[in-house]
């Protein structure tokens, strides 16, 4: 089994929603934003940008949404993983648009989260197994551990 983006997939794979995760800015504290709770997407034009690249999942996510949107950023950089940009964002070279759980809680002391509107952009992460295939114990009960922490609880 594993875990990826929700979207088109092999058609012996079932896959279980596990958690939406949204895109967002990712700045060094002395970024002009990085006080901020939220800005929208139209705020980050006049900052150069690290941007997400074309083998990425995440890319094609993010130009469906913007490009409904004809929000115009500056995307100087392009990297293929977020954790690499989140790591350029740390030595200064620019703020990054990245999911959410790209960023490491307590990492990177310097580094900012600014929730991005207008619009919200997220990924669905889902639970992939093969449709037929039997998981040792092991796998299984880490499956269904998994698959257990991602379904709604009650309030008591």
């Amino acid at each position: 089994f594993g875990i990826n983006i929700l979207g088109s997939h092999h058609p012996d794979l079932v896959g279980k929603p596990l958690v939406e995760d949204r895109f967002v800015l990712v700045c060094r504290d002395d970024h002009p934003l990085a006080r901020r709770d939220s800005v929208p997407w139209r705020r980050l034009a006049p900052y150069p940008l690290i941007y997400v690249g074309q083998m990425s999942g995440n890319r094609h996510l993010l130009d469906v949404a913007l490009g409904e949107s004809d929000v115009p950023l500056r995307f100087q950089f392009e990297v293929q993983r977020s954790s690499t940009a989140v790591g350029l964002v740390a030595e200064g070279v620019a703020a990054a648009v990245v999911p959410r759980f790209a960023v490491q809680k307590g990492a990177y002391p310097n580094l900012r989260v600014v929730a991005l509107r207008e619009p919200v952009v997220s990924r669905t992460l889902v639970l992939l197994s093969r449709r037929n295939a039997e998981l040792s114990p092991a796998a299984r009960a880490l499956y269904e551990l998994i698959a257990s922490l991602a379904q709604p609880r009650g309030n008591g």
